[in-house]
């Protein structure tokens, strides 16, 4: 008993004055570094700086010449098989890439304000920044003509302050490029398809009102509109048209049509109506659906031989081709140029006329096309006057046109662009840079005009009453179509309103413009770029700038601090507090409704919860977090919310405790904590729904749309860890259909992380072996090369390794029939549609006895609806498959000699006296225990 005792009295001072000295030992390094990192002389990144001093050195703009570069890998998909597909064929889906970019970022305007989480007047960092990204798809020379104003911490260009990089080698592989082309679903088109319901109340909107489309399924009390009441917004009490299969049910009855146009006439490719979409789609890359030979799209068993303008092919704006630049960093689109503001400017007119105001459409017109009227109509059109102008600068010398006595000078295939707008590197004018080379096939849209307001001039010089015929008024008030065409802001060509024709609209690039061009010339071939003039436009046009607070500590604040564990807590990001996440509508899919009966989600900034939580330093998490087991690498907290910029949504990242990370200098190494994307990131759970939204029946993807215009996801690459489903989608239940019209996901070419030294796949053919097909144990493989994760420092916030993967996908609108009266106008009694059966028996079931005969009588047994909102087009199409569109990859890695050497040190020797303070600790800890538990052994 009395050995016990003695044990206790010996055990447990020593193990005291091992614990305390195990905090003596380590407790002037920790403060060392956390005087340096955030206490009372602040230094660092923007998130490590505490006072005015700091704040004014942190905004010397970094010359880019010491920073680990960071760098973005983007991979397209592509269907091979377009036609087919949308004939209802399972999409043969090609991944091609990396095609490579190089991030610059800077931040600047940095100041302090006041903090949520803190006392001190000056408790947190406000700062604005800017980003731009150089192609590597060629030795380029990069310099940058950055300075500061030490006088206020702003921004300067200046070519005297010029730096030039080190010389940048092309990423790409040898066998890809810029200007290759890629086929995918168009997300601004189907973003119009929601906006009209569907392809057929779109079609139908150039020939009727909206009420007038309204009134078709009610067309039998209904009288059919006349020539002069279509279009009059004023006239609704009659029918645009009357549905096939009633047009063909009242003549079985009756022994005579009824006095109504049949709606599929209007749908037959040789009219106006049609073989504009068919042509419009030409000029935006859109593939062709219909060859000479095949059946008309409207069902009638008809062969389809040409358009009205003599093209032998029918092609649709929904799958497009595009080149990488273009789908990178935006391109023209001659349809949307031509619908967008037809759908905007005539209700504002109509409005108008309603309230009394004396106005002419024309003018109008005018006015929205330069964006002047971009604050009072429901949608901004912006200047599209000054965007087609720009494109045709560039543009108008890739343009020809056939002169009579040819037949196609009158055809606008006479008149047609063909060819690219010069490299950026070619270019040195910002208006120019932006639109460096693009496809020009749009701006065909453009100079054709110069043929219809050409006859239209002749005409009217004949008769200037001539019926039909409106002089052509450019929107920007030149008369530039005279000379190449223009942006048109009214004219009338036989009967057809050219209001809107020619004009281009701006379809957004998934990276963002791309203002990186010329600086100087080339020397030995090899471009020269500035990017200090990029971000310079980039702020002018407040296309970034954005701003971000983050919370600081007060001086002397240390080690478990309240303020301390608070550092960098998010507070705002791109000036906002609050973000709007999801409609919730209790819907397992996505539909075009949702935005109208769904219930608005935000999501509130505060780092105290993380939910939107913005990364720390370079990183995706910049929070020097307590260390509690200091030297480990171990930090405090072990789950982060990871802010997206470009989704506006965070993810859910989780530390991994059984990998090992660590930067190695000379003679020490650094151990670092990895955290990898939750298994549970993209889970379609109910309680996940909870917080973001339901709209996908998967595990695997999150549902972005309706806030993104069009059903848009967001997910990990190929699906990782979502459900198997995902790289097949042979379900139809949710149309009532069999199975099929799914995807299949090959990559070729490249393994793993191989980037620039990737072997040519050849041509793609499923038969040919450098392709695999990508399945779940392709995935299984291949785990670890396409997750995301990080590893870092936990005390001061350093990533030393990052690899953020993540991909984009969309789906064509669904249109059920049963739930939505625009879908059930799209009812087909022919081949043409093999969906929502169920739907159509049921309506056939509750007639009378009589119409059910006379359906008999007339062979009409199969009462199918179109597959999705594209109920004209390609009506086998089935909605709510979700298609990838492209991947990317965020990566950044430090290495020792990329940090300063002071910090190395610093964080080294933290790292080795951490260790020697873990073993006195525990150690100290085992002693007591061993001592209490011999004092009450006694």
């Amino acid at each position: 008993m009395h050995s016990h005792l003695c044990l206790a009295l010996v055990m447990l001072p020593t193990g005291l004055l091992f614990f305390l000295l195990s905090i003596a030992v380590f407790h002037p390094v920790h403060k060392e570094v956390n005087i340096k990192l955030v206490g009372e002389s602040g230094r660092g990144t923007a998130h490590h700086v505490c006072n005015d001093e700091e704040v004014k050195a942190y905004g010397k703009v970094p010359n880019f010449l010491d920073e680990a570069p960071t760098y973005l890998d983007y991979y397209f998909f592509s269907i091979e098989n377009p036609k087919e597909y949308l004939s209802g064929t399972n999409a043969e889906v090609v991944e091609y890439g990396p095609f490579v970019l190089r991030k610059f970022d800077v931040s600047y305007d940095i100041s302090l304000a006041s903090s949520r989480y803190s006392e001190n007047p000056t408790g947190a960092i406000e700062f604005s920044s800017v980003s731009t990204v150089v192609v590597l798809d060629k030795d380029t020379q990069v310099t940058s003509t950055l300075s500061q104003d030490n006088a206020d911490n702003s921004l300067l260009w200046s070519s005297d302050a010029r730096t030039a990089l080190p010389k940048m080698t092309s990423q790409l592989p040898s066998h890809i490029s810029m200007s290759d082309k890629i086929m995918n679903l168009s997300p601004s088109y189907i973003s119009l398809l929601g906006d009209h319901k569907s392809e057929l109340s779109m079609v139908l909107s150039f020939t009727c009102s909206p009420n007038q489309i309204e009134n078709i399924a009610s067309a039998k009390e209904k009288k059919q509109c006349t020539e002069d009441e279509l279009l009059d917004s004023s006239k609704n009490d009659c029918a645009c048209c009357m549905q096939d299969e009633m047009f063909k049910l009242l003549t079985e009855i009756d022994g005579a049509a009824p006095a109504y146009v049949n709606c599929n006439d209007i749908l037959d490719e040789t009219n106006d109506t049609m073989s504009f979409f068919s042509l419009m789609a030409t000029y935006d890359g859109g593939v062709p659906v219909k060859d000479k030979g095949d059946g008309k799209l409207n069902g009638s068993g008809e062969t389809f031989t040409k358009t009205a303008h003599g093209q032998e092919q029918f092609n649709t704006p929904l799958i497009q081709a595009h080149s990488i630049n273009d789908v990178m960093f935006g391109y023209p689109s001659a349809l949307m140029g031509k619908l967008v503001p037809k759908k905007t400017i005539y209700p504002a007119f109509d409005a108008m006329i309603a309230a009394g105001d004396d106005v002419k459409i024309t003018e109008i017109a005018a006015k929205a096309l330069k964006g002047e009227l971009d604050n009072t109509l429901a949608t901004h059109i912006g200047n599209l006057a000054k965007y087609t102008s720009d494109v045709g600068k560039l543009c108008a010398s890739t343009c020809t046109k056939t002169s009579a006595p040819d037949p196609l000078a009158t055809s606008p295939f006479g008149w047609m662009c063909d060819g690219n707008a010069p490299e950026r590197h070619n270019l040195d004018t910002i208006d120019d840079i932006v639109l460096g080379g693009i496809d020009c096939k749009p701006f065909s849209a453009t100079f054709v005009t110069e043929m219809y307001c050409s006859e239209i001039a002749n005409e009217l010089t004949l008769d200037p009453n001539a019926i039909g015929y409106e002089a052509c008024v450019c929107a920007d008030g030149t008369s530039d179509w005279s000379d190449g065409g223009c942006c048109l802001a009214g004219g009338k060509y036989d009967g057809m309103d050219l209001m809107g024709t020619g004009c281009l609209y701006p379809i957004d690039g998934i990276v963002g413009p791309n203002f990186v061009g010329k600086d100087e010339a080339p020397e030995m071939g090899v471009p020269k770029v500035d990017i200090g003039n990029a971000m310079k436009a980039i702020i002018d046009r407040e296309l970034e700038g954005s701003s971000g607070k983050f919370m600081c500590p007060a001086p002397g604040a240390w080690f478990l601090a309240f303020e301390q564990m608070n550092f960098g807590f998010t507070e705002k990001i791109e000036g906002e507090t609050v973000f709007s996440t999801y409609y919730d509508t209790g819907n397992p899919r996505v539909l075009p409704t949702d935005a109208l009966t769904g219930t608005l989600y935000n999501s509130t900034i505060n780092g105290g919860d993380g939910t939107m939580g913005k990364a720390l330093g370079w990183t995706d998490l910049n929070r020097p977090t307590v260390n509690f087991s200091p030297g480990s690498g171990k930090p405090h907290v072990q789950t982060y919310q990871v802010y997206l910029e470009d989704e506006k949504q965070t993810i859910q990242f989780d530390y991994d405790f059984f990998a090992f990370a660590r930067l190695c200098g000379t003679d020490a190494c650094i151990k670092a904590s990895r955290f990898r994307q939750s298994l549970s990131a993209f889970s379609s759970s109910v309680e996940n729904a909870t917080t973001w939204g339901q709209g996908t029946p998967y595990d695997g993807v999150r549902s972005l749309g309706p806030l993104s215009n069009a059903p848009a996801y967001l997910h990990a690459p190929f699906y990782l860890d979502g459900d198997v489903e995902l790289l097949s989608q042979q379900n139809n239940t949710h149309v009532d259909a069999a199975l099929g019209n799914g995807i299949n996901i090959y990559r070729g070419g490249r393994k793993h992380d191989e980037y620039s030294n990737a072997a040519d796949p050849g041509a793609f053919l499923k038969s040919n072996s450098n392709y695999v097909k990508v399945d779940a144990t392709y995935l299984a493989e291949n785990h670890d090369h396409l997750e995301s994760y990080f590893d870092f420092e936990p005390a001061s916030g350093l990533t030393f390794d990052l690899h953020m993967r993540y991909g984009k996908s969309y789906s064509v609108w669904e249109c059920d029939p049963a739930t939505d009266s625009n879908c059930a106008l799209g009812k087909k009694t022919g081949a043409n549609a093999h969906c929502y059966r169920s739907v159509g028996q049921t309506d056939h079931d509750s007639l009378e006895q009589v119409q059910k005969d006379a359906y008999s009588k007339a062979g009409i047994d199969d009462f199918a609806y179109p597959c999705s909102t594209a109920n004209v087009f390609s009506p086998h199409l089935v909605g709510g498959k979700i298609m990838p569109m492209h991947w990317h990859e965020k990566r950044m890695t430090v290495s020792a000699e990329t940090i300063d050497s002071e910090y190395m040190d610093m964080l080294t020797n933290r790292a080795k006296v951490g260790n020697s303070m873990t073993h006195l600790f525990h150690l100290g800890l085992i002693l007591i225990w061993l001592g209490i538990e011999s004092f009450f052994g006694w």
